[in-house]
């Protein structure tokens, strides 16, 4: 397949960090279309491109000739299984691609509310602090399964990263944001000042250091 993916990227959600991470991890060449965030839900004009494209407005989205898909966990095994020569993300191991879709679960039904509360509350009227302090709670508690893994492996699935990493790392990540990556957007910028992963992270935050460097 020839066609440069044209990947439609809210850039800091982390369904759509996933798939930013994975055609880099990949190597993946591909063309990036910004998608706006200003209120929710979304003004129908900042959704159209992705509309026309997929026949939804949720990101991420890509097409490629003439593929359209949406969703992280469907793009990811798209890109899994159509770029074969690029590294893995999931495996032809059962027992690994059972803990691969342990992790998936584990990242799209807890690590999600620290997320959704401090979304909640860019978004609101008003700030309330205790909502924040809760947010970064609840992440601190969650990533000590994260934390436990990291003590006996590398990556969340054995030796090397997978869709497991790819998946659960960009919720965790939003934790400690580096100043310089939210500069410039109010959203990273509200991220990094109000939700903390807080302390006994050591090993989590090594991984997402090593995980984020395909966030590019």
């Amino acid at each position: 397949m020839s066609d440069k993916i044209k990947f439609f990227d809210l850039r800091f959600s982390p369904n759509n960090i996933k798939v930013r991470i994975a055609l880099n991890y990949k190597g993946i060449e591909f063309e990036t279309i910004p998608v706006e965030f200003n209120e929710y839900p979304p003004a129908a004009a900042e959704r159209t491109a992705v509309v026309e494209a997929t026949g939804q407005p949720l990101t991420p989205a890509i097409l490629h000739g003439q593929t359209a898909l949406f969703g992280a966990a469907a793009i990811l095994r798209y890109l899994d299984a159509n770029f074969r020569k690029t590294p893995h993300l999931f495996s032809a191991d059962f027992a690994t691609m059972k803990q691969i879709e342990e992790w998936e679960s584990f990242a799209v039904t807890e690590l999600p509310e620290p997320i959704g509360i401090c979304f909640q509350q860019v978004m609101g009227k008003e700030i309330d602090s205790s909502e924040l302090r809760r947010a970064s709670g609840i992440l601190n508690e969650v990533t000590g399964r994260v934390e436990k893994q990291l003590a006996t492996t590398p990556w969340l699935a054995g030796n090397q990263m997978t869709a497991a990493d790819v998946t659960a790392a960009p919720f965790v990540s939003l934790g400690m944001l580096p100043a310089e990556a939210a500069q410039g957007n109010s959203i990273g910028e509200f991220f990094q000042k109000n939700l903390h992963l807080g302390d006994g992270r050591e090993k989590t935050r090594a991984w997402i250091e090593k995980v984020m460097v395909f966030n590019r």
